[in-house]
């Protein structure tokens, strides 16, 4: 699916842009700011940005394949940013559901193309906020890629807050003696920790080279604006550092239990064991041999024996489930 609006300038309306032929025609005149989203391209479309604007094969390549890492490659007649941003809801990823969609910017002098495989909630936000108030976009391409940027960064914000709140639901139960599936628990939001942070330390380094302005098609003025993103990241980056300690903290709690409750439980056992151990001994010395012993002629003892004997370990079994011991 293709989307195109044409931003004119200030005061003038976003004008949607219908078939290859408008935006080819808008990318020739040059005038205002072109901004392009493609979303899960087809093959033909993938050729528009070969035809129309005259990508590299490499970025048109990229753009077809998931890249692990975030980065920026800088091209005569534009920028190429491969980016990651949040496309699941914070419950879901709470869950072990953790999924990050790949946004790709071509930024260019009168320009901007954005490529992603999946709907992405961010752009269709910007593209809202866009059509409402076209003037941010007007001020150039620069200034429409720190927007997309900005919901970007702001996207890991809610996703990192529900993680900590897991966390400490975590940890109350820890301290109530609550430790079902803690272990697995703890283990994918570590694993999703990880995947988010992999992701965001590679784009605070994209970013930074935007507000730096090491590659061209920033202006100075956008610059600062980039600057407040990468103090976003700066925050996003602290809080899942800060996730992770709190992540191995909850491990050592939980062994920390998990040891101190097996001790428990041995000391109980060896209570129980420390009393059958004369009644073992007094009973494998006389064998329980004597003369009168009734049960020997009766015609259920054996029936009985059996069952004495099930009821005392199916007794044991419960007992034990009850105390939380297995």
């Amino acid at each position: 699916m293709v989307r195109a609006f044409l931003f004119g300038g200030p005061g003038k309306a976003a004008q949607p842009l219908e078939g290859e032929s408008e935006i080819e025609e808008a990318a020739r005149r040059g005038e205002g700011v072109l901004w392009v989203d493609l979303q899960a391209p087809a093959e033909d479309e993938f050729e528009m940005l070969s035809r129309v604007f005259r990508f590299h094969p490499l970025s048109i390549e990229d753009c077809r394949t998931y890249s692990e890492l975030p980065k920026v490659d800088e091209f005569s007649e534009y920028l190429f940013v491969v980016t990651h941003y949040v496309a699941c809801t914070p419950d879901d990823a709470a869950c072990g559901r953790l999924s990050l969609g790949e946004l790709d910017i071509f930024i260019g002098h009168t320009f901007v193309v954005t490529v992603h495989t999946q709907r992405a909630g961010i752009v269709d936000q910007c593209v809202k906020r866009f059509r409402e108030h076209p003037d941010m976009p007007a001020m150039g391409p620069d200034f429409l890629v720190y927007a997309l940027l900005d919901a970007l960064v702001d996207s890991f914000f809610p996703l990192v807050d529900r993680w900590d709140d897991r966390l400490d639901e975590i940890e109350e139960g820890l301290l109530l003696g609550r430790t079902r599936n803690v272990l697995q628990r703890l283990t994918t939001i570590r694993r999703n920790i990880l995947r988010a942070r992999k992701s965001v330390a590679p784009t605070r380094d994209v970013v930074g080279s935007l507000a730096r302005r090491d590659v061209a098609f920033i202006s100075e003025q956008a610059a600062w604006y980039f600057r407040d993103v990468s103090d976003h990241l700066l925050r996003v980056h602290g809080m899942l550092d800060s996730a992770r300690d709190a992540v191995a903290s909850l491990f050592e709690l939980y062994l920390s239990i998990s040891s101190h409750r097996a001790n428990l439980v041995m000391q109980r056992l060896t209570i129980v064991a420390t009393i059958f151990l004369p009644l073992t001994f007094i009973a494998g010395v006389y064998g329980m041999n004597f003369r009168y012993m009734p049960e020997l002629e009766w015609r259920y003892g054996y029936l009985m024996v059996w069952i004495v004997m099930l009821l005392v370990g199916g007794g044991f079994l419960v007992y034990f489930k009850r105390r939380g011991w297995f």
